[in-house]
């Protein structure tokens, strides 16, 4: 039933799929990892250059909040210069509390202060996130970060539990 269609597909690492369809193009940029900075792939993250970003409609630099304020200035400078049509737009996490995986339960910051946790995740910058819940109040006794996009298998939970 076309009633059951979305309005809208958002896809993570669709902007180097050349054969879709598309009327929008945001790419998500790290404020901390400049393009300049970067090496293409297989050796760097980048999967394209940066000279791809002129098919882009909106840049969305993120970590603002955890880059150096003149880095930030710098790539947002950067972005506008080589590429004036645009649209720049910097934003800073502020995390606002935990859910369960149910979603039912939150955690609002205040109840999380001095709390012990351990962190289990399997993306690109971890240290992203412990810097998130450390910014709650949490006290990380431990960890177990696995790399970007790793399938969690039997065998990685059955590890992850023996130690």
């Amino acid at each position: 039933c076309s009633s059951d269609l979305p309005d809208l597909l958002l896809l993570d690492d669709g902007f180097q799929h050349y054969a879709l369809a598309r009327q929008c193009e945001l790419v998500v940029l790290d404020a901390t990892r400049p393009p300049w900075r970067l090496r293409g792939f297989p050796r760097g993250s980048l999967r394209e250059s940066p000279r791809a970003l002129h098919r882009a409609h909106a840049a969305i630099l993120t970590r603002c909040g955890r880059a150096d304020s003149e880095e930030s200035t710098a790539l947002k400078g950067w972005l506008q210069r080589r590429f004036p049509r645009l649209l720049v737009v910097a934003t800073t996490l502020r995390t606002s509390g935990l859910a369960t995986l149910e979603g039912d339960v939150r955690f609002h910051p205040p109840t999380l202060v001095g709390k012990k946790a351990f962190l289990f995740c399997g993306i690109g910058h971890p240290e992203s996130a412990i810097a998130s819940l450390e910014s709650l109040g949490l006290h990380i006794v431990s960890s177990q970060c696995l790399a970007d996009h790793v399938a969690l298998s039997p065998a990685v939970l059955a590890q992850w539990r023996h130690e």
